[in-house]
């Protein structure tokens, strides 16, 4: 049977079909989400355009919250929901649902811990090697803009609305039409363009290893409540626990620059020394966990509808949504670096 459909001319046919067919879809949803890049650009262009029509160029520079809703809520409102509606023609095959136990998310949500700090050295490695072979400085403009934020809009933006945002968007609209092909195929494929669409050095390596645990997740429960908690515990320690540790940091440079070494200095320093030593134990742990649960965290190989080995890559990358997603990825890691 396998060796009628390998050569008969009819096998080959339907065979082609398929290809063809599955790289339009891996290409419709690239292009999905090059639509919602345009789209949010053209919305932010608009807004700032009436904003300085109506004589506001000065609240646009200065005021904070001015900037969060140019950086929020034209993806929001009009961005992702521009991708939805281009990709909820293509056909969806969601995850079967299932429960997972509260003591399986904190493992994995430990595995996290160690995954976004090994993301995070390989960021500032990339970084560093960067400015000094092209002798230029690369701000981290999230970690700044979030310093300058009201604790209460970053809980909001970060924990609450970019985790459901993202999860519907980047798990359950790319994994429901890639989980036929295979549990490796959707966590690896979406958690690529999830990292991809952060646009900077600094977070796209641990948003790739962190979107494979919900990748993971999802395909194993089918259910975005577990992978939404997950990303809102992630953002809330990557955005709200960190942010007294950045205001001491910088209250110890100001000391060690003024030359005071006294009390304040040693209680700061015990602050920060102290926060460093339990991220680096639960990054620890965590290593430690995936390490003896190794096989127990590898991606299914059964496929419903496997892609040929043959044809992965013109299939998956070498279609014209992808070309078209990674030069716009290209364009924005570029203007990251100005």
């Amino acid at each position: 049977m396998n060796s009628f459909y390998q050569h008969n001319t009819d096998g080959d046919w339907i065979q082609n079909i398929y290809v063809s067919n599955t790289r339009r879809k891996f290409s419709r949803i690239c292009l999905s989400l090059v639509l919602c890049t345009f789209v949010t650009y053209a919305s932010v262009f608009i807004l700032q355009f009436i904003v300085l029509a109506l004589g506001g160029g000065e609240t646009l520079a200065t005021n904070i919250y001015w900037q969060w809703a140019l950086s929020l809520l034209p993806l929001y409102l009009f961005g992702m929901p521009a991708a939805y509606i281009f990709l909820r023609k293509v056909e969806a095959s969601p995850p079967k649902e299932s429960k997972m136990e509260i003591g399986e998310l904190l493992l994995l949500f430990l595995i996290g811990r160690f995954v976004t700090q090994v993301g995070s050295y390989i960021s500032v490695f990339l970084v560093s090697l960067t400015e000094n072979v092209f002798k230029i400085t690369i701000a981290d403009t999230t970690s700044a803009l979030i310093e300058q934020t009201p604790v209460w809009l970053v809980f909001l933006a970060a924990v609450v609305i970019a985790p459901i945002a993202e999860e519907f968007v980047y798990r359950k609209l790319i994994i429901d039409r890639l989980h036929v092909h295979g549990e490796k195929v959707a966590i690896l494929f979406s958690s690529l363009i999830f990292s991809l669409v952060h646009g900077n050095f600094f977070q796209v390596f641990y948003a790739f290893l962190n979107g494979c645990i919900l990748g993971f997740i999802y395909t194993r429960t089918g259910r975005l409540r577990y992978t939404i908690a997950f990303h809102m515990a992630t953002n809330f320690l990557g955005s709200i626990v960190v942010l007294p540790i950045m205001d001491a940091q910088k209250k110890l440079e100001a000391l060690l620059s003024a030359g005071e070494m006294g009390m304040e200095y040693m209680s700061l320093s015990l602050s920060i020394a102290g926060y460093s030593i339990a991220k680096m134990a639960l990054a620890i742990l965590g290593a430690v966990i995936l390490f003896v649960n190794r096989r127990k965290y590898l991606p299914s190989r059964y496929a419903l509808q496997p892609i040929p080995q043959d044809r992965t890559l013109r299939i998956v990358f070498l279609n014209p949504g992808f070309i078209a997603f990674g030069i716009m990825s290209i364009m924005e890691f570029a203007l990251s670096l100005l």
